[in-house]
């Protein structure tokens, strides 16, 4: 039910962007937390939040924050629309780094 709150994902995102490390672990925690239920797979990708944790994973030196934010994009690339989705980010050679 939470997932359908139109403000609680670009909260998150928002965190994400610019949120304390903490802030952003929190965020990414409660992204896979709603990824859990597959109807908010395609809330999450809507809000853009691929493209954004690709660009995070360049500058993350925290290693729970990377840990975190692979678990997000393997989440969502369990299911094909959320695979196409991480693939066009150009997510996979950014990946392959870690």
């Amino acid at each position: 039910m939470i997932g359908e709150n139109p403000e609680f994902i670009p909260s998150l995102l928002e965190l994400l962007r610019g949120g304390t490390n903490r802030e952003k672990k929190n965020a990414l925690v409660n992204i896979f937390g709603l990824l859990m239920f597959p109807e908010n797979n395609w809330r999450v990708i809507a809000a853009g939040l691929v493209p954004l944790v690709v660009n995070l994973l360049k500058y993350f030196e925290r290693k729970d924050l990377i840990t975190d934010s692979l678990a997000v994009l393997s989440a969502l690339s369990e299911r094909l629309d959320g695979a196409m989705v991480v693939l066009y980010a150009g997510a996979l050679p950014i990946i392959v780094m870690f």
